[in-house]
């Protein structure tokens, strides 16, 4: 094999392995970047406000749409995905009793809320 051949080869093996790291990271950065009230909050769908941290590591969500307004108790894996469940007296019949979801790069960005704050 030609001097030259390796060098290709070594240059694309490197340009997949960032490519598929720059994937991962972007699809499933909270191991890396950490876990946050906000970050969840904007991954819950139609949550009001950020989640707070409850005992035994999980969380608390509010949801609230026009229709409806429960509590979901959260629990967070080590990749950023998670699991809600609602509690509370007061659960609206039309709000699902499980919600699930995971983390993106963008709930940590959160760059829709800023770029609505700065209007």
């Amino acid at each position: 094999m030609s001097f030259l051949l390796k060098i290709v080869i070594a240059t694309l093996a490197t340009g997949v392995v960032i490519v598929s790291g720059a994937l991962l990271f972007s699809a499933r950065p909270t191991p890396l970047i950490g876990l946050d009230g906000d970050a969840l909050a904007h991954s819950v769908p139609s949550s009001a406000g950020a989640c707070r941290e409850i005992a035994g590591g999980d969380w608390t969500c509010a949801v609230e749409d026009s229709k409806r307004k429960a509590r979901y108790r959260v629990d967070v894996d080590w990749a950023g995905c998670w699991d809600g469940e609602a509690y509370g007296a007061s659960i609206p019949e039309q709000s699902p009793r499980m919600i699930s979801g995971c983390i993106d790069i963008w709930d940590h960005l959160r760059i829709e809320d800023k770029l609505n704050a700065s209007d």
